[in-house]
């Protein structure tokens, strides 16, 4: 099981992934743990400068393709933007297949998450706004 806590990878495509913003840094940093514990794969915090960077909602820092995928996925840019104004934003592998949705997102609500998204092939569901 691939574990992951990082403000700097990149990740080229969210589907498949849940994204959430957390206004308060200890309870993302809670909120990371507890998903990490509950067995979710590819936990990530981003936050500050290093976040923005990772997050690229444009796709400008990564290249050609990045650029060209970030380009069809607009909906990063919110997550940029909460990155950049002091919030975290948590991510994590939870593609809904094995019914744990609903566990991660129980653990993203008693953080006081907004913004949560889930990434699927074609949609992106807003799970909370």
């Amino acid at each position: 099981m691939r574990m992951v806590q990082s403000e700097t990878e990149f990740i080229t495509d969210p589907k498949g992934h849940m994204l959430a913003v957390v206004d308060d840094a200890a309870k993302a940093d809670a909120a990371a743990t507890a998903l990490k514990a509950a067995g979710f794969e590819e936990v990530r915090l981003y936050r500050g400068r290093a976040g923005v960077a990772a997050i690229d909602a444009e796709g400008t820092q990564h290249g050609m393709v990045e650029q060209a995928a970030r380009y069809v996925q607009d909906s990063m840019a919110g997550y940029e933007d909460a990155a950049s104004n002091g919030s975290s934003v948590v991510s994590l592998l939870a593609d809904g297949a094995d019914g744990r949705e609903a566990q991660a997102l129980s653990i993203l609500d008693r953080a006081g998450a907004r913004a949560v998204n889930s990434f699927r092939s074609a949609i992106v569901e807003t799970l909370r706004p």
